[in-house]
């Protein structure tokens, strides 16, 4: 069995051209906020399969699905929401989210449950499994 066969192809055709940048900014974030660069992939991995232009119907956007209006002032430095979709704004910013979220509970499960949005509810509906 040859590599492709063992292991399916985790990005699409036509985000591909953007892995190399993606993974890039993930180990540049990572490195800024302590934050373990293959965490961060994980989570751009679930939330939008490597698609920048992601968006969900309750207003989240761009690779690690942030909700851009909650965190707007985030945003600022990178010229405001419509970086929302850029790689380097989206994986910043999430990555700011994420280790706010792992200082506030101290542990990974606890954290990716406060990213999904789970954090008054007795579980997270089977992301943090997903993501790890």
């Amino acid at each position: 069995m040859n590599r492709n066969q063992k292991y399916p192809n985790l990005l699409s055709k036509k985000h591909r051209e953007d892995a190399s940048e993606i993974v890039e900014q993930a180990f540049i974030s990572g490195k800024n906020h302590d934050v373990d660069p293959l965490l961060i992939l994980a989570v751009i991995a679930t939330e939008s399969s490597f698609d920048p232009k992601a968006g969900s119907s309750v207003g989240a956007k761009g690779l690690m699905q942030v909700h851009a209006k909650v965190h707007a002032k985030r945003f600022k430095e990178f010229g405001g929401l419509k970086a929302v979709h850029e790689v380097e704004a989206g994986i910043e910013v999430g990555t700011q989210i994420l280790k706010e979220y792992l200082n506030k509970t101290g542990s990974l499960k606890g954290a990716l449950k406060y990213y999904v949005g789970a954090a008054k509810h007795s579980h997270d509906g089977g992301y943090s499994r997903k993501v790890l």
